[in-house]
């Protein structure tokens, strides 16, 4: 993540506690409603990874392990997120085809995006993470895929809800950070359970 290994691995731990709270509480009155939390988990992960690379960073050394494991957890987000959606009971009409042509770009470029996963040491002048193989035209197909993901969600308010989290997050990280914005990314999704809990109980009052 953006500063440090300490930082990486409290944010895993509080985020994972927040999402498994989040879901239970919304599990009690909408089961499926709740699976999506499931994704919002798999995209907290890239902090154990990332704080791993930190790790390592800071013994003066890199692992490039750490860095190609981080790679796979972030192009494959897109990809878990049309299995939970499908999950949740939806057709995933549009999810499923726009996942499928994310995942043909991705092959298609796979060796560049393995030979730039070696490293995601900071670039020189910025204090975050490098996810290098984020070209413009990859991230663009990436939050598209992800969009589409989310409009195949069947209930509309999860629909509007979770596509606008993904979006505000993922603007607010790539305009308030220049650099390392993916890696920040992967940071601000710490609060999506708090969040989904948060929504969830205003909308069981009005109902």
């Amino acid at each position: 993540m953006c500063w440090s290994a300490p930082v990486s691995f409290a944010t895993l731990a509080l985020g994972t506690a927040g999402n498994a709270a989040a879901y239970l509480f919304v599990r009690r009155s909408d089961p499926r409603g709740a699976l999506i939390l499931a994704y919002w988990q798999f995209t907290l992960q890239m902090q154990l990874v990332e704080g791993l690379a930190w790790t390592s960073l800071d013994r003066g050394v890199e692992s490039v392990l750490a860095s190609r494991a981080a790679m796979l957890y972030n192009v494959l987000q897109p990809v878990a997120l049309a299995l939970v959606v499908w999950g949740t009971g939806s057709a995933a009409t549009r999810a499923l085809p726009a996942v499928l042509l994310y995942v043909v770009l991705i092959g298609t470029e796979f060796s560049e995006v393995w030979a730039a996963s070696a490293s995601v040491a900071p670039a020189p002048g910025c204090a975050h993470l490098d996810l290098g193989w984020w070209s413009p035209g990859r991230a663009a197909v990436y939050v598209a895929a992800s969009a589409l993901c989310f409009l195949d969600l069947a209930d509309a308010f999860w629909r509007a809800f979770h596509l606008a989290l993904f979006l505000v997050t993922f603007v607010a990280s790539v305009s308030i950070y220049p650099c390392g914005g993916g890696s920040m990314w992967c940071w601000t999704v710490a609060a999506s359970g708090p969040a989904t809990a948060a929504v969830h109980g205003v909308r069981r009052r009005r109902t």
